[in-house]
């Protein structure tokens, strides 16, 4: 025999037998795909219950920004709702508000305008300014909010500081209302600034100049006030706007959380499981064919033929297809013999007979199981008695074998599907070859 030759074949990949090896292994890959299955939907399965969520990503995202609107309206709407609730310019009767109004005349003297360059218009006007800026400026308007513990923003609203002009260059006018609740509340808050006001026309007189003020008109009267009309449409209306918007924003950030949950836990783990069980399949597949490719042993009887040029005298199935998966696997693969044990050993003994007629003394050896083997040279002696039966081991491991090959006149090989490798068949066909005996066949446990 050829080493090259045995090398050449060996490189050649038998695909037919490759598929049937792929479908005979189908119970590892089902269950290789389960257990993938398992532990990927398994996975998934305790990272929701962790995060509490089967979303993705982007729907994470959009959930995230509809909350923060939802967040945002949320305290807009607590903000008007403060201020309904604190406001008292807002809650002040549009058609009946109490008012006190407090009148100051500001008197000039020539002498009053000693160091000033501009005219007097303009002087009068720097001094009305400076009332108006600091009577309305936050300083004074914290300390008031402070004495009546409430909001500086709303006590803001309640306090008008106007100037008039409607007088001589000598003197202008200066009106100041409290608008309020009731009349002992708007009283209070004018006392309060008017006890100011010596204060405020210090600093008035260090920032502009000399001047005399006086109170001319004061008085609780009532009014209608479209502003303050105004002012509450303006906000009920916006509050209904971001009620109406928060519960369109609520009903959108629940129907995406219903959306996440709709794909909910049963259907993530069934989505991981699929995906588990298909990667499964895969990698059986792969370690499969790789185990193929780079397998040295026999798969079939036809590689003897065809790689040692090796008659085969007959096939014995040492085991039978359990199920009738595996049946219809080996009946497609040309393995599911419709003959029984007996009926193979008499096919055997005649090919036996027929191709070893001159021969008497066969050796029958191989690197099947041994008590096979003996079980097969048993067999053989009951069928053909006229021959002389022998039973070893395998040729490269047994030493008596290798003692009684010489003595013998021809040679069976008994393989085994799956145990027998191509490397120690070659060793034999060697022994064989070298010593001049008659390969008579193999015979093929499957």
């Amino acid at each position: 025999m050829n080493h090259e030759a045995y090398e050449q074949e060996i490189e050649e990949i038998d695909f037919l037998e490759l598929f049937f090896t792929v479908i005979r292994k189908w119970k590892s890959i089902l269950l290789t795909a389960v257990v993938f299955a398992v532990l990927l939907g398994g996975f998934k399965g305790i990272a929701v219950l962790r995060t509490g969520s089967t979303a993705t990503e982007e729907q994470l995202a959009q959930i995230e920004a509809c909350r923060s609107n939802v967040e945002s309206l949320q305290n807009s709407i607590n903000s008007e709702q403060a201020y309904m609730g604190n406001s008292i310019w807002y809650r002040l009767n549009a058609g009946n508000t109490v008012s006190y109004k407090t009148a100051y005349y500001i008197t000039i003297d020539n002498a009053d305008l000693e160091n000033w360059i501009g005219s007097n218009d303009a002087y009068a006007d720097a001094i009305l300014r400076s009332y108006q800026e600091i009577m309305t400026g936050n300083t004074l308007l914290t300390e008031l909010a402070e004495q009546e513990g409430i909001d500086v923003s709303y006590i803001r609203e309640i306090i008008a500081v106007a100037t008039s002009e409607n007088a001589d260059d000598a003197g202008r006018f200066l009106t100041v209302t409290v608008y309020h609740d009731s009349a002992e509340n708007a009283q209070r808050v004018m006392d309060e600034l008017t006890g100011k006001m010596d204060t405020v026309t210090q600093q008035v007189t260090e920032a502009v100049g000399p001047h005399d003020i006086k109170v001319v008109e004061e008085g609780i009267g009532n009014l209608i006030s479209p502003e303050q009309l105004n002012n509450q449409t303006l906000h009920n209306n916006s509050l209904t706007t971001l009620q109406t918007e928060l519960q369109t924003r609520q009903a959108e950030l629940e129907q995406l959380e219903s959306q996440c949950k709709t794909e909910n836990i049963g259907k993530a783990i069934a989505k991981f499981g699929i995906i588990g069980a298909l990667l499964g399949i895969v990698l059986a597949l792969v370690l499969i064919i790789v185990a193929f490719i780079l397998s040295d042993k026999l798969n079939r009887a036809e590689e003897l033929k065809r790689r040692y040029h090796a008659t085969v005298l007959g096939r014995l199935e040492t085991k039978k297809p359990n199920g009738l998966a595996d049946r219809l696997i080996a009946r497609l693969a040309g393995k599911d013999q419709k003959i029984d044990s007996e009926t193979a050993l008499d096919i055997i003994a005649g090919n036996l007979a027929n191709y070893a007629a001159n021969e008497r003394k066969i050796l029958i050896t191989g690197l099947a199981n041994r008590e096979v083997m003996e079980n097969v040279a048993g067999e053989m002696k009951k069928r053909l008695p006229e021959k002389q039966i022998l039973c070893s081991g395998d040729v490269s491991t047994d030493i008596n074998t290798l003692k009684i090959l010489p003595y013998c006149d021809g040679i069976v090989l008994v393989e085994e599907c799956g145990v027998s490798e191509h490397p120690a068949i070659e060793v034999e066909m060697d022994h064989i070859q070298n010593l001049k005996k008659k390969l008579i066949g193999c015979i093929v446990l499957e």
